[in-house]
């Protein structure tokens, strides 16, 4: 229960950040921000330890289809974005620090 509100919250704060209601965060698109704001949502998820698994599951109840290797592969896009610039990695320092709490 704890990690679902976690995710709930990661999925609010990156729909924001990429200016997306969440219909369009979980809706099948592949435009670019859409793509990153899923990525950036897996990496904070990932580094919270949510499972892949338990991912995949709290996507499909959004109405979002991705498999496991999807987000893997989504995780390492975002990890390599966090590495290499700094707007990244301040907007996951932000939300892993500010939801440290809820575990």
């Amino acid at each position: 229960r704890m990690k679902k509100v976690l995710f709930k919250k990661f999925a609010v704060a990156m729909a924001e950040k990429f200016g997306l209601t969440l219909d369009e965060m979980f809706a099948v698109n592949r435009e670019h921000d859409v793509v990153q704001a899923r990525w950036m949502l897996y990496y904070l998820c990932v580094e919270r330890k949510i499972s892949v698994p338990y991912i995949k599951r709290c996507l499909a109840e959004q109405g979002y289809k991705a498999s496991a290797s999807t987000i893997t592969y989504g995780y390492k896009k975002a990890s390599q974005l966090v590495a290499t610039d700094y707007d990244y990695k301040q907007l996951t320092t932000e939300h892993l620090i500010e939801n440290v709490m809820v575990d």
